[in-house]
């Protein structure tokens, strides 16, 4: 079972930082709306710029920003930053229930890997949140020069564990990187949206969508069970 990393197993409190810049500044938003408003800014960008959040923030934070303060219907808001830079390993953590989750997929008997577009941060990030012990095999793409949905990073941690495509299952938040990635090797996946459809209403129901990693050991349990009958 391979991971993502970003919004997968690790976040940032970029939500919280923008609320209290605009409390700063006598704007009242509520927490909810600018949890959305980000996510939403986060799906849009996916599907029409693949790629683009991974690069720097230079290439892409103004028209982040014009389009964050559109879905608030915000105007005239000092600069900020929503989100410090996104590769950078100050300010990433886990969820709260990433070790458990990731503790408890390896009991069931599942070799866990991560195949991560990220930039020279990637172990920083992962030994900061002591997320390094889950991992058999651990793919970065700024190491091998070659991003997500390319077919060749998939192949790189498949030959790293031993796996064949259609043995494996790979859990992502991002649609046009990471299940149409693992679709290039025959390998089955999950999509993480936390807010059911919002932000991915073009994706038909071919796509599985859960809210997080938490579920997952209930989620193969039952499919474990299914097949045991079967």
């Amino acid at each position: 079972m391979f991971f993502d990393l970003g919004y997968t197993l690790v976040f940032t409190e970029r939500e919280e930082g923008f609320l209290n810049h605009l409390k700063a500044h006598n704007i009242t938003k509520e927490k909810e709306e600018v949890v959305h408003a980000f996510h939403l800014a986060d799906k849009y960008f996916m599907r029409e710029f693949p790629g683009l959040l991974g690069k720097s923030r230079d290439n892409y934070m103004t028209q982040y920003r014009a389009y964050l303060l559109e879905r608030l219907q915000l105007s005239d808001v000092p600069a900020f930053s929503p989100s410090k830079n996104p590769k950078q390993k100050r300010g990433w953590k886990c969820f709260p229930f990433t070790h458990h989750t990731l503790q408890a997929l390896r009991d069931m008997g599942y070799t866990l890997g991560l195949i991560s577009n990220w930039n020279d941060t990637a172990h920083a990030v992962l030994e900061e949140n002591n997320l390094t012990q889950y991992f058999q095999s651990i793919t970065i793409s700024s190491e091998l020069g070659i991003e997500k949905p390319d077919s060749r990073i998939f192949e790189a941690a498949l030959n790293n564990t031993g796996f064949k495509g259609d043995e494996c299952l790979y859990v992502g938040d991002n649609y046009y990187d990471d299940v149409v990635g693992a679709r290039t090797v025959s390998m089955d996946s999950v999509l993480i949206n936390p807010y059911g459809k919002l932000g991915i209403e073009e994706l038909d129901s071919s796509v599985r969508v859960i809210n997080s990693i938490e579920v997952l050991p209930s989620l193969l349990k039952r499919v474990e069970n299914n097949e045991s009958r079967n």
